[in-house]
């Protein structure tokens, strides 16, 4: 199936929930807003990131949105480096106006 095709998002999140992820660390944490004002996450590896997209995802499921769902899955699978499903991520929250930081202060 085509990437962004009809069906496709219920496979990746299918295979998002079900499967026993690797756990990847991100380089730099991604700080991101998807509820309430008052509530930030701080996401610092695929598990968080998949978690987000998977259950707490209430915008529309873009192309970004698709692209950052496929890249955690990739990166559980082992076939893709952390910094992509991070880049991604920040891509698709960007997009759904609800990243905070994705270059937090590393000097504290």
């Amino acid at each position: 199936m085509a990437f962004g095709a009809p069906g496709r998002v219920g496979v990746v999140l299918y295979d998002c929930q079900r499967m026993p992820m690797q756990n990847r660390r991100f380089h730099l944490p991604v700080i991101v807003q998807p509820g309430r004002l008052d509530r930030t996450i701080v996401v610092t590896d695929t598990r968080s990131a998949a978690d987000i997209l998977v259950r707490r995802w209430r915008w529309p499921r873009t192309q970004r949105y698709m692209r950052a769902a496929e890249c955690c899955l990739e990166v559980a699978k082992g076939r893709k480096p952390p910094h992509l499903a991070r880049r991604a991520f920040i891509s698709a929250a960007r997009e759904a106006r609800i990243l905070i930081d994705d270059r937090p202060d590393q000097s504290a």
